[in-house]
């Protein structure tokens, strides 16, 4: 999970070097753009709290595991959204 996490957190780096991502964001009031931007952040926030939540189900705290799924789901569903948006987007 770190090494997805750091493998997105690169990629989402060098599309920001490269094409300035965050500039067409703010200049534009295109809506795809702000979807595709706010699920880009929300898979990064669920990166962040699976992998919180997947520590304290490996230390046997099993009262974590339906949030951990629940976050899981929220992340695919995130992260599919993300994906169609970047073929709207060109």
């Amino acid at each position: 999970m770190i090494s997805a996490f750091i493998l997105d957190l690169s990629l989402l780096l060098y599309i920001e070097l490269s094409r300035h991502a965050v500039e067409k964001v703010v200049s534009r009031v295109n809506p795809m753009i702000w979807f595709h931007a706010a699920a880009s952040l929300g898979v990064l926030f669920c990166y962040v709290v699976m992998m919180l939540l997947g520590r304290r189900v490996l230390a046997g705290q099993d009262s974590s595991r339906a949030w951990h799924r629940t976050v899981g789901m929220t992340f695919v569903v995130l992260r599919s959204f993300n994906y169609v948006s970047s073929y709207w987007l060109g």
